[in-house]
């Protein structure tokens, strides 16, 4: 598949997400518009590429065919993962697929830009990057805090000890306070109403991202929706989902979406990988570095005679992972190290590491390997005997 057209695909969705999602928003007018301008890229596309069919302009002939899987358009063959709809039509409704939201999310990411600019400036200025590893360590660990609870002022504690004069003023100068929980608590929102049941006053969590689930009624039944379409099935199912009681006087922090989707779960493997290497680190001689220097690498294993520097990624789809992998042209770079590896999640299916393996230009570099692999290598590599604890 021809990679602009996924990159349409995704800002179509966060159109079509933004249209539907806040019909009754006093910005519906310019968000329509946003729409239509979108329309028009995809509508220009098929022009350009001879599709076998032109893109439609009109709201009624898009809703026709985006209910459609995506190789029915006429417009060029997807991969299986995409040959699905965008929206689904039930009881006279139109609802948004697992595919649009993926898409959507994969476009906006905006949220997350505070953190990469504090990783800036801890590079710029090479300063000590033990803030940006806690900061970012807290968002993956933490997607809801009680306000005035004793884990909030833990983490006030634990950040202001890593601010020095230098952050200060970074912080002054671009989010206008140079209080480090000011910065840490702008990546949450107070808990959106939609993902509670306050006539039960309760929080329904992931069992796999710790996240709130949406709430689904249908008539007398509930469904739940986690933010990655593979969150329920990761944390076992819907029978590991655990009812938290709340009492509606009392002030939620939780992360926006946005980080939710491109911090805090992808960032689970990371912290996974992190723990068991911390636990085996006395038996194989080695330490584990989180994130060293700001996040050149996810993690950095130091053995006595060579080091080893790990990327993990958890993407929905492989082919956007290469094609990522491909324009930033950076893996791994600025980082002293002997080997490196892409490490993915253990779900991801051997069809998929041959598609990264294909799709990267520079897989001949590089070990793709699962996160249980590494510990297998380690234990292959390095002798001895694991002791997991």
């Amino acid at each position: 598949m021809n990679n602009s057209l996924l990159d349409l695909l995704e800002e179509y969705s966060n159109a079509l997400v933004r249209l539907l999602d806040e019909e009754e928003s006093i910005n519906y007018f310019q968000i329509k518009n946003y729409w239509y301008s979108v329309t028009n890229k995809l509508y220009v596309y098929t022009i350009k590429n001879k599709c076998d069919n032109i893109f439609p302009l009109t709201l009624d002939k898009q809703l026709e065919l985006i209910t459609t899987p995506i190789n029915d358009w006429g417009i060029e063959l997807v991969d299986d993962y995409l040959n699905k709809p965008l929206l689904e039509k039930k009881n006279n409704n139109y609802e948004l697929t697992e595919l649009a939201i993926d898409l959507s999310k994969n476009y906006n990411c905006e949220a997350t830009e505070p953190l990469s600019e504090l990783q800036r400036f801890i590079l710029e200025n090479n300063l000590n990057s033990k803030l940006y590893t806690e900061v970012r360590k807290k968002l993956i660990k933490y997607p809801v805090i009680k306000d005035n609870s004793k884990l909030i002022w833990d983490i006030r504690e634990e950040l202001s000890a890593l601010v020095d004069d230098n952050i200060e003023m970074f912080l002054e100068l671009k989010f206008n306070s140079p209080e480090i929980m000011s910065f840490f608590t702008s990546f949450y929102q107070d808990a959106p109403l939609g993902y509670n049941d306050f006539m039960d006053q309760k929080i329904y969590r992931c069992p796999y991202c710790n996240y709130p689930l949406r709430v689904i009624k249908q008539d007398s039944k509930r469904d739940f929706k986690c933010l990655h379409r593979k969150c329920l099935k990761r944390g076992g199912g819907r029978d590991e989902i655990r009812a938290e009681k709340v009492n509606k006087k009392d002030l939620f922090y939780v992360l926006q979406e946005e980080v939710a989707y491109y911090v805090t779960i992808p960032g689970i493997p990371e912290l996974k990988l992190y723990d068991k290497l911390k636990g085996i680190k006395d038996n194989y001689k080695l330490e584990v570095e989180l994130y060293p220097e700001a996040d050149k690498a996810d993690l950095l294993i130091e053995f006595e005679d060579q080091n080893w520097a790990i990327d993990v990624k958890d993407w929905a789809y492989p082919y956007k992972l290469s094609e990522t992998l491909n324009k930033e042209d950076d893996f791994l770079k600025g980082l002293d190290y002997d080997l490196g590896f892409l490490v993915v999640p253990n779900d991801v299916e051997e069809k998929d590491l041959n598609i990264i393996e294909a799709q990267w230009n520079q897989s001949a570099e590089y070990e793709v390997l699962r996160v249980e692999d590494v510990i297998e290598l380690v234990k292959a590599e390095r002798g001895g005997e694991i002791n997991e604890g």
